[in-house]
């Protein structure tokens, strides 16, 4: 899901996130790719 995420840096982080991520998961953050 985080894939689709415009936060979402590969291969497991985010701009919005401290920390690893799972690029199957979602949160509060989640800003769709157009």
């Amino acid at each position: 899901m985080q894939e689709m995420c415009t936060l979402f840096v590969a291969p497991d982080g985010c701009k919005g996130v401290e920390g690893p991520i799972s690029k199957d998961g979602w949160c509060k953050a989640f800003a769709a790719v157009d």
